[in-house]
């Protein structure tokens, strides 16, 4: 967020200017962006692959396409965001979505779902309204909610993928509604019965429905405890963030949810956070992408969950609290900059280990 204090003006436009200067390593303004999967790749480590490594991989670069849309728009890059958006808009057909659905389901595409919401909330692009309404009746619309929670990813299990979305149908649940309130038509399909309301009670009700299933998500009903080998934790800190808005915004989704958002963060540290020593120091407050001991620390989850201690504490109103989770979260990123500065890192690098060890070269 840009500051109000003129002291910290420098220090902000210094940062995004180095953000804008990392986004060039993957975007050369031609299509989509590059991942750092295939770019950092040896030569042919990829042709190797097995074909359902492949759609891993795959599924990744979706990913990337859409947060790199939303950092453009954090970015105030319109523009950029846009073209980016119109080159998914390309492949957004009925046989690649039915090839998506084939291959991984549709957490991909789940994600250029959030991405094209976030813009059309802050644009009002008609350019890009067909895209919102297409991924709007394919991912939001269409599936079962039970089938948010199938093929749960489980240390151990050979063969098993994340196509867990619930995290990603909270944030288009938010997003839909604003959207709604601010372009009252925009999901009219041509029905002369349509009303915003009704758009917005059905939206709502869907958004108490997924709520409720994030509790089935994590927990085994048999027992009321977390499941045990659960492994990847981007669903636990997506969990903590979007708890943090609802309690604030959406207290009835957020009822539905009856999860404890400290119980969720004592569930993490202890079957994710890790501490490295090297260099003759000890690295703390770091994390790894799955609750796994082999796996090596992720920069992109432990920042990820310093974001979701900030917002855990924006939305906490124990005072003891709220001070600790906003140092915890100072002290992830003091120590992730720590870690990668003594070990040679000229800037935080995009690393996710969660697949593919061999990726994280």
């Amino acid at each position: 967020t840009e500051p109000t204090d003129p002291t910290q003006t420098a220090e902000y436009k210094a940062a995004i200017d180095e953000i804008e200067k990392l986004m060039e390593d993957f975007d050369d303004k031609k299509g989509l962006v590059d991942s750092f999967y295939t770019g950092g790749m040896i030569e042919g480590e990829y042709e190797a692959y097995r074909d359902k490594d492949k759609a891993t991989v795959a599924d990744q670069m979706m990913k990337d396409q859409a947060q790199a849309v939303m950092m453009y728009i954090k970015l105030g890059k319109m523009e950029d965001a846009k073209r980016l958006l119109l080159e998914m808009d390309k492949l957004v057909n009925p046989d690649y979505l039915a090839e998506r659905d084939s291959i991984d389901g549709p957490r991909g595409m789940a994600w250029w779902n959030v991405a094209v919401q976030q813009y059309y909330l802050e644009t009002g692009d008609n350019d890009v309204l067909e895209l919102v309404r297409s991924l709007d009746n394919k991912i939001y619309c269409k599936p079962d909610i039970q089938f948010y929670g199938q093929e749960r990813r489980t240390t151990g299990e050979e063969g098993s993928r994340q196509k867990e979305i619930n995290d990603l149908m909270l944030w288009s649940s938010m997003l839909r509604l604003k959207i709604i309130e601010k372009y009252p038509t925009v999901y009219n399909h041509g029905d002369a019965n349509f009303t915003a309301q009704q758009e917005i009670d059905w939206t709502e009700e869907r958004f108490t429905l997924i709520a409720n299933h994030l509790y089935e998500t994590l927990y085994d009903s048999k027992t009321g405890k977390f499941y045990e080998g659960y492994t990847l934790l981007d669903t636990y800190a997506s969990a903590i963030q979007s708890l943090s808005i609802m309690e604030r915004y959406y207290p009835e989704q957020f009822a539905a949810a009856h999860i404890d958002i400290k119980a969720l963060i004592e569930y993490v540290e202890s079957n994710f956070a890790m501490k490295i020593e090297a260099n003759g120091k000890t690295y703390t407050d770091l994390y790894r992408a799955a609750n796994d001991e082999e796996y090596p620390v992720s920069f992109e989850m432990t920042l990820k969950m310093a974001v979701a201690y900030k917002m855990a504490a924006d939305a906490e109103t124990d005072p003891n609290l709220v001070a600790e989770y906003n140092q915890k979260a100072n002290d992830i990123v003091e120590n992730t900059l720590a870690y990668t500065k003594d070990t040679g890192f000229t800037s935080i690098p995009a690393t996710n280990a969660f697949e593919h060890p061999i990726l994280y070269r």
